[in-house]
This record gives C-alpha cells, structure tokens and sequence, in this order.
C-alpha cells in the first residue's frame, strides 16, 4: 500500500489543468477504512483480501484522474506493485 501510494505520488504531481492531483496519507486512510467497513463473510481467503483492497485503492486513486492515459498508468503501476507484493 505505501509503495503504491509512493509511485503515485511521484508519478501523478499537479499542473494548472490537473491542480486537484494532490495525494495524501488522508487517501491511504480512506483505502484501509473502506477495507474495515466489509463484512467479515466478504473476506474468507487472502485472495478476497487482495482483491478489496486493489478495488479500493483504483476507487481512490483513480476517481481522482482525468483522462485516459493517466488512468491507463496508474493500472499499470497497480500491476505492478500488486505483482510485487502478492506473488
């Protein structure tokens, strides 16, 4: 999650068209509160788990980009981290 939350900090910085790019802790806080209001029965394997939080994280995260291509990077960086850290 920190590693995530890192590459889009350094990859997604604010200009004058995207002034509103601006991550925080406040979004990683929100991805593990989303993840703590499910259901105990909704995560019954590491798998489920893994899968809430890739949901939550592109819920915030990616609601906030703008355009295609930056919605296609942060998949990719998605990807790549969830590669890292899950395989």
């Amino acid at each position: 999650a920190l590693e995530l939350h890192r590459r889009i900090t350094v990859s997604f910085l604010p200009t004058a068209i995207k002034f509103h790019y601006i991550f925080n802790l406040r979004d990683l806080s929100n991805i593990f509160q989303a993840i703590l209001f499910a259901k105990p029965d909704a995560i019954k394997t590491h798998h489920d788990l893994i899968r809430l939080y890739l949901h939550e994280s592109e819920r915030v995260y990616c609601d906030k980009l703008v355009d295609r291509t930056d919605i296609d990077m942060f998949t990719k960086l998605q990807r790549e981290v969830a590669k890292k850290a899950f395989d």
